[in-house]
Formats: structure tokens, sequence, C-alpha cells
């Protein structure tokens, strides 16, 4: 039942910024949390989706976007800097 929850997060990851189904799979692939099962057969580790990094990974960079808030009749200092 993963395929619904894999669809999903690949149309967010391609409006984060992912465009290609091969940009997609390496995200997901190398942003997965690695889990490994060790049922009869041999022991597989295996990437589980981490959504929250897929999507961080996509996101293009943008600049420390900080600028000064001045509080009037308040001299600044370094708490007075807000970043978004």
């Amino acid at each position: 039942m993963s395929a619904p929850y894999v669809t999903g997060l690949t149309a967010l990851l391609r409006e984060a910024g992912c465009s290609t189904a091969d940009e997609i799979e390496s995200v997901l692939e190398s942003t997965g949390t690695p889990i490994t099962n060790t049922r009869s057969g041999g022991i597989h580790t295996k990437p589980r989706v981490n959504a929250l990094a897929a999507v961080e990974a996509c996101l293009p960079e943008q600049p420390n976007r900080c600028m000064p808030l001045i509080i009037p009749g308040e001299m600044p200092d370094e708490a007075s800097i807000l970043c978004l």
C-alpha cells in the first residue's frame, strides 16, 4: 500500500522543484531512512520514504533573508534581527 503515499509525495516533490522521474527517484533513495528486514530469506536494507527530507532536498536554495528589526526608542542589538 505504499503506492498512494509515493504518488502523493511525487506531486509534492514536483511542486518543490524536482522535475524529472530520475531526480525524484534519486531524492527518495538518498533521503530515505534505512530499514533493515531480518525475516527469513536474508537480511535486506532498503530506504523508507522520509517526506520532509525529500521535499527539503528539492527546494531551491534561498539566501538567508534577514533584516534589522528596529523598534522606536530601543537600541538595535543582535536580538533585533528578524530572519524569514
